[in-house]
């Protein structure tokens, strides 16, 4: 079986950069015409807003103990103890859940050929489960985009093994359920797409400006964005996107950059993460490699780093959409690695896997619950610890709230667990606050002034 050892899962993302250092040579897009849609497309306004960091103090602030409001968010979750519903003899992602609650993604990579992966749901009830496509992935995971309009999977990967040292470009892929061979890609050449109901948007290999798909009418549109303008590298390994749960706009974001195009008018905001500036973090530009919509698109949740090529740590970061303020959580310094995060229904509340030690050379993860507003946090299920996975694709919560998703694998075998989720009244005991103390040792709140650049 494959698995991320302690010092892999850390250096995942220096993995992935030996890959680039490989004598690959990478092909390019197929050349295609502008469709109609692409030439009736609205010229963008580039307005742009900055959400700039003021100076640091460098000095952060330890939380207080939490008070009996700010607790009772976390308390009024009960988890009950995973429950094995799925196995296989290699590395599963757990990619998200199908608006039904009933219906999770997940992605099974072949134990024998490598990036070789399936993109299958599995019916958490039933455990029934149906195959959208057997492709090839030899760098960046993403996660396939489920579009309820139409009922297909959108993803990114390649049909094609690597021959002669060249590895295959990558396309958009949209499949239905029982679809196992990958044969008529709808955009080629692509580096990274998101989507949902009927919408896929995807940037192209050495194109700046970004494809919005019309998954039910198969209708293309350049959008007129050049996201180079804000910094953004399309060919870059680590660009990734992200779909706003209800609204027309999407995040695009790479080590250089971070940006959020509302696609109704092509509005840009340029969102600065800031740099670290004290001797625990380092002193390099902060950057995501992940990135989660709260479910009613207020907040975004992102995994945070500052270096390159080692990984040395990995932290929740809280992007007030309104405001425009964000928020490093810095964890008991025991937990340096986040690992994956995922939102409860109230879109107040965070679930993220950390790691917690090493055992025999291999990181244990546990879980732990997330006040967005505040960073206050409390372990759940401490008996319950899982070997290190994939970032990113380690735990989802249900859209009904009533269940958890957690890879739970053994040191010989994959597994995919469910954790059953109830609320609880809200009053709670006082002793128990006094108990907890603070879940986080420090956390840094950027003020942030919103700076219209508008030409």
């Amino acid at each position: 079986m494959k698995r991320l050892s302690g010092s892999v899962l850390r250096l995942l993302l220096v993995g992935v950069l030996g890959w680039i250092a490989l004598p690959l040579i990478f092909l390019q897009p197929e050349p295609t015409s502008a469709s109609p849609a692409a030439s009736k497309a609205e010229p963008s306004s580039f307005a742009v807003e900055t959400i700039a960091v003021l100076p640091e103090t460098g000095v952060a602030s330890p939380l207080p103990l939490p008070n009996a409001t700010e607790d009772a968010r976390l308390w009024r979750y009960s988890f009950r103890e995973p429950r094995v519903i799925f196995t296989h003899d290699s590395i599963i992602g757990v990619a998200g859940w199908l608006p039904d609650s009933r219906n999770l993604t997940l992605i099974l990579n072949d134990t024998t050929s490598l990036g070789f992966e399936q993109i299958r749901t599995i019916d958490v009830v039933t455990g029934r489960t149906q195959s959208f496509g057997n492709r090839l992935n030899l760098f960046r995971e993403d996660h396939p985009a489920w579009l309820a309009d139409v009922g297909k999977m959108a993803f990114r990967g390649t049909d094609k093994l690597v021959e002669g040292g060249v590895a295959p470009p990558y396309h958009l892929w949209l499949a239905e359920a029982g679809t196992t061979k990958l044969i008529t890609p709808t955009l080629r050449g692509i580096t990274a797409s998101s989507g949902g109901d009927h919408w896929v948007i995807a940037t192209r290999r050495n194109q700046s400006r970004p494809v919005l798909v019309n998954a039910a009418t198969g209708q293309k549109q350049i959008v007129q964005v050049d996201l180079q303008e804000y910094g953004i590298d399309v060919n870059n390994i680590y660009v990734q996107m992200a779909w706003h749960p209800s609204l027309p706009k999407v995040a695009v974001f790479d080590p250089n950059g971070f940006v959020v195009i509302n696609l109704k008018d092509n509005h840009v905001s340029v969102i600065d993460l800031g740099k670290d500036a004290d001797e625990y973090h380092g002193y390099d530009k902060r950057w995501a490699f992940d990135a989660r919509w709260s479910p009613d698109g207020q907040r975004m949740a992102l995994i945070t780093t500052a270096r390159l090529p080692i990984l040395t740590y990995s932290e929740l970061t809280v992007l007030d959409m309104t405001t425009g303020k964000h928020t490093n959580f810095v964890f008991d310094h025991q937990y340096k690695y986040v690992t994956s995060l995922t939102w409860a229904p109230d879109s107040e509340t965070l679930l993220a896997s950390v790691v917690i030690d090493n055992n025999g050379g291999y990181d244990r993860l546990g879980l732990i619950l997330v006040d967005a507003a505040t960073g206050v946090s409390r372990r759940i299920l401490p008996d319950s610890t899982f070997y290190g996975g994939q970032f990113s694709f380690g735990v989802e919560w249900s859209p009904d709230g009533k269940t958890v998703a957690v890879y739970c694998p053994t040191e010989n075998e994959g597994r995919v667990c469910t954790i059953e989720v109830s609320t609880v009244p809200t009053q709670i005991r006082l002793e128990g606050i006094q108990e907890m103390g603070s879940g986080v040792n420090q956390t840094r709140i950027f003020a942030a002034t919103i700076v219209d650049a508008t030409p």
